[in-house]
């Protein structure tokens, strides 16, 4: 059996593909299974798949039946692991040569249930060209202070798939929604890092984001509240998930839950969302926090008030000229 399954779900990267297939099967590590899941990619991805699988014994393909989005495609790859590890890899992205290997040693030699590093972000520019930024952060190997940092938004290096290897264990425990388009990998990682007891962080970069080919970034108002509204039941999972495992009061990741709660909410207002009462339900000890320490105008702070505490409807572009006046 393979030590590392690696899982990449496909979707519409049929430029970046043979890429990141590629530096999959030129790591120096050389004692995994490579599962390509197909998520019913509208261009010739799952054709590449195929041929892709034909040329190397290691690759194994699933093509879904239907689009699933991310979290459903990466739980269809995991069903079908054999590895001790498991370690994902987004289509469009690729890696250094030594990262598996080095992942895996540092997993090895500290019986680490969870090991992450640092990443590059690439970012295409004019004429084909490309900015490269190396992305570090002091990395957290306490299960909770990561929480706290994933809650607090604080960290991009906490609330990513494929800069981490993580035991196929600690996954098989961790709950994959299927209602959610977007943010889910926030509640994903949040509790892979709950149920993990080590872990450890690699303070060197080994894999390569590219941010140009981001197909969940979606312009528009109403594509933007689908966003929000999904990155709503996000955080009601994540508070069912807190209140289970630390207690219903959720004191112990104050203010910083409610600061990125409040900020959520203001934010649905301005895109459109009616629904106030779901808002006022939704972590009501929020409210205590409103006029605290987090990133909105004294204006938008207002307006969430109003909206919670009196249960004003109103237009919010409309009423923000109004007060801006």
């Amino acid at each position: 059996m393979p030590k590392v399954s690696v899982i990449i779900p496909v979707y519409k990267a049929e430029k970046y593909l043979e890429k990141c297939v590629n530096s999959v099967l030129q790591q120096t590590f050389m004692d995994f299974e490579c599962i390509l899941v197909d998520d019913r990619s509208p261009d010739m991805c799952g054709i590449m798949c195929d041929k892709l699988a034909m040329e190397d014994s290691r690759i194994n393909v699933i093509h879904n039946k239907t689009n699933l989005g991310a979290s459903m495609a990466r739980k269809t790859g995991l069903s079908a692991a054999s590895g001790d590890y498991v370690f994902f890899v987004d289509s469009d992205d690729h890696l250094e040569p030594s990262m598996i290997e080095k992942l895996f040693n540092v997993a090895i030699a500290n019986a680490a249930d969870m090991v992450y590093c640092d990443y590059y972000e690439t970012r295409e520019i004019k004429n084909g060209d490309k900015t490269e930024n190396t992305i570090k952060i002091i990395g957290e190997t306490d299960s909770f202070s990561a929480i706290k940092q994933i809650i607090a938004n604080a960290s991009p290096m906490h609330m990513t798939f494929w800069n981490k290897l993580i035991k196929r264990e600690i996954y098989e425990r961790a709950h994959f929604p299927d209602d959610t388009a977007y943010y889910e990998d926030n509640y994903i990682i949040l509790q892979t890092f709950y149920y993990s007891k080590i872990i450890v962080y690699l303070n060197e970069a080994l894999y390569y984001y590219n941010v140009a080919n981001n197909n969940s970034m979606m312009r528009g108002s109403t594509r933007k509240l689908i966003m929000l509204e999904s990155k709503l039941r996000v955080f009601q999972y994540i508070e069912s998930f807190l209140a289970q495992f630390y207690g219903d009061d959720l004191a112990l990741f104050e203010p910083n839950f409610s600061f990125a709660v409040n900020k959520l909410k203001h934010r649905l207002l301005k895109y459109g969302f009616t629904d106030l009462s779901a808002l006022s339900k939704f972590h009501p000890r929020s409210a205590q926090y409103i006029f605290g320490n987090v990133k909105m105008t004294l204006r938008g702070k207002l307006y969430l008030w109003l909206a919670l505490r009196l249960g004003i409807k109103f237009q919010y572009r409309l009423w923000n000229d109004r007060l801006r006046k």
